[in-house]
């Protein structure tokens, strides 16, 4: 998962480092696809050199689709599913020297809280879901849509997810099929022959995404490595973001599905399913081929994002010299504090409600005072974060008073942080919440540094974790400094011993018989760590999956206590899979590489007593194309005559070319946190315009929501606008029309400055005869005027430049069509450039982008700005010239008045705020109440009920 809603805001913030992928077309032949040749120059411009897998990316989607989506029959149907998508996969990226695929192994302990309430989660809506569809099928409705072929006849087997986990037997299966696979397409693909690729299965311990950078971090920087290789990465966690900034590696790209966006579901979906039923029934691999195939893919590229950084992590401090690493690695830790898959968020710190920017903020305003960047590479200046915490944690109040969910703790009354840690943290007394306070700013302060490290040089202890469901306050970070963080790296768990500490009692059937027992024998020792049923706290979120599953933490010690009596019953085949393994490296005989690995393996037949742990030989890094580490004697051949299919209809491969053997990584050694020597930087592509202007902190009341624009108007200046753009132009046009040296006695221009509390100029333009003139700007008709009136009604006379009656009613006229105008351009204007739910709103007028202004230094409000002038000037232009050629303007049937604009306002009023909030620029514009319609009464007698499945 990685840290929630990341991708979402950084593909908004950083548009232009996401792209969308180009793929060839394939072709069809007699109705059979022909397979795209791989060897092709990408068609993306781009030619990668590595492709790294995440695969748990691909098997979960493969095992469970979603989107409703029919689930496939067996494993082999999961397993041919896989294989198309990294068919699908490998066409896109068209690697030239390696394939890493990457599989979840034990994860370290800090991750293991977030997989037990995954899967005890998933356990609880799987039931529920079974619940439901027992229901569905016992009614009459469900029968008569089975009987008309409108449902699947055969009743799928449910799968139970939870056994995409490290030691299980499906994993054990999934890992033998992969090999197969991978000696299948060396064999008989072009664009596979000449790549190395890595299998880093389950057996291995890790995650997928930190073995693919720990493979990459332990390749840089020794000999033969070539700087300037192009890397690809295949993932959905948001966290790999932040692992890929940490390479520093510069020619770094990011591939991944183009997501459907947030709380749009597919209407017509079941529809379409119905439709094809109808035609012809589907089987569950079908659907599922055709949602590989329909998936659309996007890059996200980190040279860009880089850019983009440089400039949005800048200091404002003149005199500042900074360097552009050093602050990326600053973005990567404080982003750490809007959560991960190793620590909740700080209470105040959700992305979706601003936090990065935020954060932000004050790392440029506070960069000085506090002495300058926060970490160096993976080490931590507590002193310093100590200080930006405590900055940060300011705003704590303002933010919790605009929550609506915060009312229980009565924010800003005293002792609301103690309320806080009695309803979270279960603190009973003040003394407990103090103690509790500190406790978990020691470990949340261990966390930071654990995570750091993490991403920098590997796991530092595979036993730590945040004992917590919650984080302290960021007001609460103080004598960090006097904290001695320490870590002791420990062993990863066992296979097993992980199963026993993530597995809900539902998923008991993956595990061993003597295992399962301590999950569900009443008189087990443990079986207070498997609860049937839990508490899910929402914590302001909107869904169950979102939500903090209140488990009781896994206590290792008496966890491991109760396997170890049970350990000994494990079978031979059993044992295989619970113990750690090392890497597999797969290459074709043909490959450079291989004579060497021949060469190695002809010292096994001289010494058949050789273990594969004991004997290495290091890579020629010339041979195998830039690659270092160590290969090991395994105790099976180098390479087999024949491979047997695990897969049923798949074909045993004969005469195989294929060669394998174990591989380890280099020894680890320090990372260097910038660019390898010799790299060529890629084209600048993003400069200081290019960025967008930081949104405002909503909690800020007299922040600016947006870039300042050209000529803006605001709060009750707006209203009077139509008055002043036509009177101006029309007392121009008559002055010009007179001649030079002239002057029109019956026309004058007065302005009066108001004090307007919008800071605005407010300039009242009055066309008079004389010194008569109305109070709203209007000049009043004249004696004389009234007498032509009576007079003559004459066409001519009505039309004649002296027929100031005419002339003040047009003007009246062209007002409202110039307001109307007004107010219709800038609908169509939010309606182009919104986006997402915004889209949907209408404001009353949104052409001058109305925003809050800020004072400058004397005190004095400036007014906003905007770029609408040129629609306004050509309406003006149009609405004058039908004046000028004697034509009265009619102004429009449902034109706008000035009832629906908003007066005077304060700019610190909370509707200001609210519209900062929501990112709008409209905050001095009163929103029209909607009329409520009256329902209409059904009679009951007309109601008919329907089951639907």
């Amino acid at each position: 998962m990685g840290i929630p809603s990341f991708y979402r805001w950084l593909s908004d913030r950083y548009s232009r480092a996401v792209v969308s992928v180009i793929e060839e077309e394939p072709e069809f032949v007699d109705e059979f696809e022909v397979p795209i040749d791989t060897t092709k120059p990408n068609p993306n411009g781009i030619e990668f050199d590595n492709l790294y897998l995440d695969m748990n990316g691909i098997i979960h989607p493969c095992f469970h689709p979603e989107q409703g989506l029919p689930g496939p029959n067996s494993y082999d149907e999961v397993f041919r599913a896989v294989f198309k998508y990294i068919d699908r996969i490998f066409s896109l990226i068209r690697p030239r020297k390696l394939l890493y695929l990457a599989i979840d192994g034990v994860a370290p302990r800090a991750k293991m809280n977030q997989q037990r309430a995954r899967r005890f989660t998933s356990a609880k809506e799987a039931a529920d879901g079974a619940a439901r569809e027992k229901w569905t099928r016992s009614t009459r409705r469900f029968s008569e849509l089975k009987e008309k072929n409108l449902v699947a006849l055969e009743r799928r087997e449910k799968f139970d997810s939870n056994i995409i986990t490290p030691g299980t037997e499906f994993m054990a299966t999934l890992s033998y099929a992969l090999k197969y696979y991978i000696q299948l397409r060396i064999n008989i693909d072009p664009g596979w022959r000449g790549i190395k690729v890595i299998l880093s299965d389950a057996n291995v311990p890790g995650e997928g995404e930190h073995k693919i950078m720990s493979y990459i971090r332990l390749q840089r920087n020794l000999p033969g490595y070539d700087p300037n290789t192009r890397h690809c990465l295949y993932g959905l966690d948001a966290d790999l973001i932040m692992i890929a900034l940490a390479t520093h590696e510069v020619h770094f790209s990011i591939l991944r599905e183009v997501g459907r966006a947030r709380g749009r579901k597919d209407r017509h979906l079941h529809k379409r399913k119905r439709n094809q039923m109808r035609k012809a029934p589907m089987k569950g691999s079908d659907y599922l081929s055709d949602y590989i195939s329909s998936q659309k893919f996007q890059f996200l590229n980190i040279w860009v994002l880089r850019d983009y950084l440089k400039h949005d992590m800048c200091i404002p401090d003149l005199g500042v010299e900074t360097d552009l690493e050093r602050l990326i690695d600053d973005f990567i830790f404080i982003c750490i504090f809007a959560g991960n898959d190793f620590l909740p968020h700080v209470p105040s710190l959700a992305i979706n409600e601003g936090a990065i920017e935020l954060l932000m903020s004050v790392y440029q305003r506070e960069f000085v005072r506090m002495g300058g960047y926060l970490t160096n590479s993976f080490e931590v200046d507590l002193k310093r974060v100590q200080h930006f915490m405590q900055v940060v944690g300011t705003y704590e109040t303002a933010i919790f008073r605009r929550s609506s969910k915060m009312e229980k703790k009565r924010v800003g009354e005293e002792g609301w942080k103690n309320r806080h840690y009695s309803l979270k943290f279960g603190a009973k007394t003040e003394a407990e919440c103090g103690q509790t306070r500190a406790h978990a700013v020691l470990k949340y302060t261990e966390g930071i540094c654990w995570v750091m490290h993490y991403f920098y040089q590997g796991v530092c202890s595979w036993q730590w974790f945040y004992p917590y469901h919650y984080a302290p306050f960021a007001s609460d970070f103080d004598d960090l400094e006097r904290l001695e963080i320490q870590f002791t790296l420990g062993e990863p768990f066992k296979p097993f011993d992980q199963l026993m500490g993530v597995l809900p009692t539902a998923s008991a059937h993956a595990l061993p018989p003597s295992y399962r027992k301590l999950m569900t024998d009443t008189s087990s020792p443990i079986l207070d760590f498997y609860p049937i049923d839990f508490e899910i706290d929402m914590n302001r979120m909107r869904f169950a999956r979102q939500g903090i599953c209140k488990l009781p933490f896994i206590q290792e010690s008496r966890l491991l206590a109760e396997i170890a009596k049970v350990e000994h019953s494990l079978t031979g085949e059993e044992m295989r899979r619970n113990c750690s393994g090392l890497d597999l490296l797969f290459v074709h005989i043909t490959h450079p590489l291989a004579a060497g690995i021949f060469s190695f393996f002809e010292r096994k037949k001289d010494h058949p007593k050789l273990t594969k742990a004991k004997v290495k030989r290091k890579i020629n890094p010339k041979s195998s194309g830039g690659m270092n580490g160590y290969m090991y004697i395994s105790d099976k051949p180098a390479c087999s005559a024949e491979v047997s299919s695990p897969i049923k209809d798949m074909k045993m491969i004969t005469r195989n070319k294929v060669i394998s053997v174990l591989y380890k990584c280099p020894p680890l050694h320090p990372h260097i946190p910038r660019p390898p020597e010799g790299v060529a930087m890629p084209q600048v592509l993003i400069h200081k315009k290019d960025v967008k202007p930081t949104r405002v902190l909503w909690n800020e009341k007299s922040a600016v929501s947006a870039r300042p624009l050209d000529n803006s108007v605001l709060g009750s200046s707006f209203t009077k606008l139509p008055d002043r753009i036509v009177l101006e132009r029309y007392v121009e046009k008559k002055k010009a029309d007179a001649g030079p040296g002239k002057h029109n006695s019956d026309v004058t221009v007065i302005e009066t400055q108001t004090n307007s509390r919008d800071g605005a100029p407010d300039a009242e333009m009055c066309l008079c005869n004389g010194d008569r003139s109305t109070s709203s700007g209007i000049p009043e008709e004249s004696d004389q005027l009234k007498r032509q009136k009576v007079e003559s009604n004459s066409e001519s006379q009505s039309h004649s430049n002296g027929d100031n009656g005419n002339v003040r009613t047009d003007l009246l006229n062209l007002k409202e069509v110039v307001l109307e105008r007004c107010m219709e351009d800038g609908k169509r204007n939010e309606k182009g450039s919104s986006h997402g739910k915004r889209k949907k709103r209408k404001r009353q007028c949104s052409l001058f982008e109305v925003t809050a202004a800020k004072p400058d230094s004397t005190g004095t409000v400036l007014p906003c700005q905007t770029k609408k002038d040129i629609v306004l000037e050509s309406d003006v232009e149009d609405c004058e010239k039908n004046l000028l050629e004697g034509r009265t303007v009619q102004p429009h049937s449902h034109a706008a008045s000035h009832s629906t604009l908003s007066k005077d306002k304060n700019l610190n009023e909370p509707n200001v705020d609210r519209a900062m909030e929501e990112g709008e620029a409209g905050a001095n514009i009163r929103k029209p109440k909607k009329k409520k319609r009256k329902k209409r009464e059904i009679p009951v007698q007309s109601v008919e009920t329907t089951s639907f499945i």
